[in-house]
C-alpha cells in the first residue's frame, strides 16, 4: 500500500511539473513572430512582425499590382507588441470565437493573427475585417500603430 501511494505521488509531481513546463512554453518570451494576414478573392495583405523587422506584401490581382517592403524594427516596437498579450494564455488563441462570421458569405474580409512559437509551433485566430476577439484586439491595434510609426522606413 505504501509504494502504491508513493507511485501515485510520483505521477502526481511528475504530471505537475508537465502542466508548469508546458505553461512555460507557451509564455510571451517563446513568441518569435506575430503575422497578420488579410485577404479577399482578389486582395491579400500580409504582415510579418519579428523581434527585428517589419514585412510588408501586398498582393493585389487588379490594376495597382503588388508591392512588398520591409522596415528595421524597434526593440521598443516588439516589447509594446508582446505586452499586449500580458495575462493572456497563448494556448486558447485558437479556440477564441470570433465575434462574426460575416467571412463565410464574402461579406467581409478574411483575416487571420498567427503567433509562432519558439519550436515551430503557430497560435492562429480567424476573423472578420479589424475584428478579431476582444482579447485579441489591443495585439492588433498595436500592429496598426506599429505599421503607421514604420511605413515611411518600408522599402521595396
Amino acid at each position: 500500500m505504501k509504494r502504491v501511494k508513493l507511485l501515485l505521488l510520483g505521477f502526481c509531481v511528475a504530471g505537475a511539473w508537465h502542466v508548469n513546463f508546458t505553461a512555460y512554453a507557451q509564455s510571451l518570451k517563446d513568441v518569435v513572430e506575430i503575422e497578420i494576414k488579410t485577404f479577399t478573392r482578389g486582395y491579400t495583405k500580409e504582415v510579418r512582425i519579428t523581434p527585428r523587422q517589419l514585412q510588408i506584401q501586398v498582393q493585389c490581382y487588379q490594376a495597382t499590382g503588388d508591392k512588398s517592403g520591409s522596415a528595421e524594427l524597434m526593440k521598443e516596437d516588439w516589447m509594446a507588441l508582446c505586452s499586449t498579450l500580458n495575462g493572456l494564455d497563448l494556448n486558447v488563441v485558437p479556440e477564441l470565437e470570433s465575434p462574426s462570421m460575416r467571412r463565410a458569405t464574402d461579406a467581409a474580409r478574411t483575416s487571420v493573427i498567427e503567433l509562432k512559437l519558439e519550436g515551430g509551433k503557430i497560435l492562429a485566430h480567424e476573423f472578420d475585417n479589424e475584428n478579431p476577439h476582444e482579447k485579441l484586439k489591443p495585439l492588433l491595434d498595436q500592429i496598426m500603430k506599429v505599421i503607421e510609426k514604420r511605413s515611411a522606413a518600408i522599402k521595396p
